[in-house]
């Protein structure tokens, strides 16, 4: 979209170049599909991951919030990254909430791959976010 926006504001075609993302699926890669339940529940929660910066740029503060505001339902909430702000006290006692600070790229595979929801994590996408490769190849929505 950012080729046809530029060529629409005059920008010659011939001297744009598409750099591809870092990370394209090796062609004819299995991916699992993707289960889920009909109804979640306390035995079977939606698991939310977060993976980024755990800072307020990166719309941490309002996942805080919604976790408030879940309080009582069937969600497990998984925040992986470098820790930036002090975590609220009803966040930080709730059960369902795991934070595993920063992780390797083998255990934000396994987040990414038992998440049923992954949370980009930015208030404002200027460009494309590195947390985004991994998470299309997974396919997690």
């Amino acid at each position: 979209w950012s080729r046809g926006l530029l060529a629409s504001d005059g920008v010659p075609m011939e001297k744009m170049v598409v750099i591809p993302l870092a990370y394209e699926h090796a062609e004819g890669e299995e991916r699992a599909p993707r289960e889920y339940p009909k109804s979640f529940s306390a035995s079977r929660p939606l698991q939310v991951l977060f993976l980024g910066q755990l800072v307020l740029r990166k719309g941490v503060g309002e996942l805080f919030e919604a976790i408030e505001l879940l309080q009582g339902e069937p969600i497990e909430f998984h925040l992986a990254g470098p820790l930036g702000v002090t975590i609220p006290d009803a966040v930080a006692k709730d059960a369902r909430v795991r934070i595993h600070g920063p992780v390797d790229r083998t255990i934000a595979d396994r987040l990414y791959a038992d998440a049923d929801v992954f949370l980009l994590p930015t208030i404002s996408a200027s460009g494309t976010a590195s947390v985004e490769s991994p998470r299309a190849a997974t396919i997690t929505p």
